[in-house]
């Protein structure tokens, strides 16, 4: 594809990330680069990806490819990624509950994912060429040639050029061998989400009767035999004779016989009639095995559905309709023809070589309805040059992942122009086509740097047992793979909504098989960062070797004592933890001080004045209650850590990729926070990583979930919580309620949806244990479908 093209458009253009061959190795490699998926592609044999990885592909396979669109924004600190709120509704607020998240509740707090993608995302623009090449009867000359083009004797060639939806059952049933192994809800979620429209919205769900209404729909159906007359039964039904059906046959409107319509006992004249409310029959003769049917319904005005706009404009498909944020079915205006592009946009304009010869007609049958507009023909180059022989045009489609395109070139049986005078017509016959294999839009996303504290076996200073022990790279599953931070398990949840995963070395290229992707932190430069602190309870760091397993190094009871220690023996307190070496672990020292106050009360009696042990600083108290002590020593650690991503990470606005620094362990595992007369209280922060936003994110291999790096990926793309922490972390509008387990939840997180008092559906509980996959609406949200359309519940009168 980039060969014939000038540097300044590959170097935008990026084609060996933007087009590439599937299989695809675990660790990232594929197949093939920089072109077209064929229709058929060529062996590939055992160890094609280089040491040793990837496994032989068979000759003449289906041809699969991946058009990967770079994501261009992750979330920024000031997102909400909570579900938004009102102050009182139906159910009233619990008492002490500022938020219970119920279902008059708008949708989200503040921008939706996919009006943020919206401002920033642009709809590829990928340059494609055609050749024409004669061939010889001869093996041995057909062998050498590259193809023959003599203008002189023969005109340009001329190529008629389509881009179709192909309906692919794996997305939407069960069998048939998928790009990616799509779960059963999912498939189910898709199908609906692509072919029906829920009336409502998530703050004002419709229901008739206590059902939820489905009026806008689409239907495929495949003819079993040749001649078959009658298609359905439909799903849903439709009005009969009131004209709400679009039908297509392998892609054609067919026109309905009103007359039949009326009367099913009439002959059919036109193309089909409609015999019940479910049913539709086709004229005699007019079908063959395997065509392919599409039945779409818009409701006539006396339904009072609010409107969807262009549902049955162009050819229906399962890619993302335009009520869904995608282009299918939106009405094409003079720079979008059938999903194809005049130019580049932007200062690319006019550098494709074909749109500068105006080689290229964009509407060869001069249609003046823009909506039935369905080919382009591009005009092989005469100038002499490289390009010589040569047709181009720009494919242009979506951005939103696993939309779907087969681009396919005819010629005519006379493929050169000859203009005698007379009408251009329609082509009817083709002497030869050329057909690309299925090409799937991708999210490609960035791990553009991973900061470690560095192996025990490499960091040539740190103490025994200290230091984030990841396999040598050679040994990995995937490059970027470490203790805790499964990048294989990463892209096995993103790719679900096809959505990609790459992560970068430290010289920004990408990191191929066998390559460290991750960088130790430089433990000099860590050290001086808290050795510069001068707030009370920090201490200095001498060497390597004093560097720990823990990456805040800070005494929090030297700066202030838990509650529970009363006034008069505040002096007691900051004795013992004075005596005590400083860094040491919160537990050691909150036992050394219940232990000295129990000891001193015993001596002197609990109201005698703490004085007598000597000098110690004072430490101050925290006038709090536990829990917000514990609260201030999490956020207190937190700050720590951000402050410390800025030094070597610094944030980004607006975040293109992701940055992640990983340790061990955030603090000490159990914090003192607490005294109840001779022991204390101890517990973890609770936190096993984080996504701050502006491409940050911070991890504890020895603290983290195995799903905690996942989980925390999930958040830079602006997904939210399910069930997790409490009812005012519940953005149950925001997921699929069919699929409880989704990796947004937190494990054990149990919550019902609030009921409005007229409810008529049964209560809605969630429990997200054990997280695992994605639900399949935050599958969507990747995908880059507008999700406050999309219900959280297909089925259930109350909720939309």
């Amino acid at each position: 594809m980039a060969a014939n093209l000038p540097s300044a458009v590959t170097n935008v253009l990026k084609p060996d990330e933007v087009l590439v061959v599937e299989p695809r190795t675990a660790k990232g490699a594929y197949a093939h680069k920089s072109r077209t998926p064929l229709e058929k592609e060529p062996e590939v044999a055992a160890g094609w990806a280089g040491g040793g990885e990837g496994a032989s592909a068979a000759k003449d396979r289906l041809g699969i490819g991946r058009i990967r669109v770079k994501n261009l924004r992750h979330n920024q600190i000031s997102d909400s990624l909570n579900q938004g709120s009102s102050a009182s509704g139906d159910p009233a607020n619990v008492a002490g509950a500022t938020k219970i998240h119920r279902i008059a509740d708008a949708y989200t707090t503040g921008q939706t994912k996919w009006t943020i993608d919206g401002a920033v995302y642009k709809r590829p623009e990928i340059p494609l060429e055609f050749e024409a090449r004669l061939t010889s009867r001869e093996p041995s000359v057909e062998a050498k040639k590259n193809g023959l083009f003599e203008k002189e004797a023969i005109g340009p060639a001329r190529f008629d050029l389509l881009v179709e939806d192909p309906y692919q059952k794996w997305m939407h049933e069960a069998g048939g061998t998928p790009l990616v192994t799509l779960y059963d809800e999912a498939r189910k979620y898709n199908k609906k989400a692509a072919w029906q429209v829920k009336r409502g919205t998530h703050d004002d769900p419709f229901n008739d009767s206590g059902k939820a209404v489905i009026t806008y729909w689409q239907e495929r159906f495949e003819i079993a035999s040749h001649g078959q007359e009658e298609v359905g039964d439909t799903e849903v039904a439709f009005v009969k004779e009131k004209k709400e059906l679009t039908v297509f046959l392998n892609g054609v409107r067919m026109e309905r016989d009103d007359d039949a319509t009326t009367d099913n006992s009439k002959r059919i004249k036109l193309d089909y009639a409609e015999i019940s409310d479910k049913k539709i029959k086709f004229r005699k003769g007019l079908t063959r095995a395997k065509d392919e049917v599409w039945i779409v319904r818009q409701p006539h005005a006396g339904l009072s559905h609010p409107a969807v706009t262009n549902w049955v404009s162009n050819t229906p498909g399962d890619n993302c309709p335009e009520h869904y944020g995608g282009i299918r079915g939106k009405v094409p205006t003079d720079d979008m023809v059938g999903t194809l592009r005049k130019d580049y946009s932007g200062t690319l304009a006019g550098q494709f070589p074909y749109t500068a010869q105006k080689t290229i007609n964009l509407d060869p049958d001069k249609m003046t309805d823009l909506a039935k507009r369905e080919r382009v023909v591009s005009q092989a180059s005469t100038v002499d040059g490289d390009q010589k022989g040569l047709a181009g045009v720009i494919f242009s489609p979506s951005y939103i992942g696993g939309d779907k395109y087969v681009v396919e070139a005819r010629l005519k049986e006379c493929a050169y122009d000859r203009d005698l005078g007379s009408a251009d017509p329609r082509p009817v016959s083709w002497h030869t086509k050329g057909r690309s294999g299925v090409m799937t839009v991708w999210r490609m996303l960035t791990l553009s740097a991973s900061w470690r504290l560095p192996s025990p076996l490499a960091s040539g200073g740190l103490s025994a047992g200290v230091g984030e022990n990841d396999p040598v790279a050679a040994g990995r599953a995937h490059p970027a793979s470490g203790r805790k931070m499964n990048f294989i398990g990463l892209n096995a949840a993103a790719e679900k909504g096809f959505n990609e995963w790459i992560a970068l070395k430290s010289d920004g290229s990408m990191a191929m098989p066998n390559e460290e992707a991750h960088q130790d932190v430089n433990l000099g430069n860590y050290r001086s960062f808290f050795n510069g602190k001068s707030t009370a309870g920090f201490y200095n760091i001498a060497s390597d070797t004093n560097i720990k397993n823990e990456f805040v190094q800070w005494d929090h009871y030297r700066r202030a004592l838990p509650p529970g220690i009363a006034a008069n023996r505040r002096n007691v307190a900051s004795w013992y933890i004075h005596n005590e070496p400083k860094g040491t672990d919160s537990q050691t020292v909150g036992n050394a001080v219940a232990g000295g106050i129990q000891a001193y009360d015993t001596t002197n009696t609990t109201t005698a004045a703490d004085s007598g042990l000597g000098t110690a600083p004072a430490v101050s108290t925290f006038g709090g209650t536990k829990a917000e002590y514990h609260a201030w020593v999490k956020g207190e650690c937190k700050k720590l850590a951000n402050e410390y991503m800025d030094t070597i990470m610094p944030q980004e606005d607006p975040p293109t990729a992701m940055r992640v620094l990983r340790w061990p362990k955030l603090y000490w595992s159990d914090v003192w926070y607490g005294v109840n007369g001779a022991s204390i209280d101890a517990k973890n922060l609770g936190i096993g990583g984080y996504c701050r936003g502006n491409g940050q994110a911070f991890f504890f291999s020895l603290e983290a979930q195995d799903t905690t790096f996942e989980h925390e990926m999930g958040h830079s793309l602006l997904l939210s919580h399910f069930a997790a922490g409490g009812v005012t972390n519940f953005a149950w509008k925001q997921h699929d309620h069919k699929y409880q387990n989704c990796l947004m939840g937190y494990n054990s997180g149990n919550f019902t949806v609030p009921r409005k008092a007229a409810a008529t559906g049964t209560a809605i509980t969630i429990a997200t244990s054990p997280r695992n996959h994605l639900c399949p609406k935050c599958l969507a949200k990747i995908r880059g479908w507008k999700e406050d359309v999309l219900p959280c519940n297909w089925d259930h009168p109350d909720v939309f």
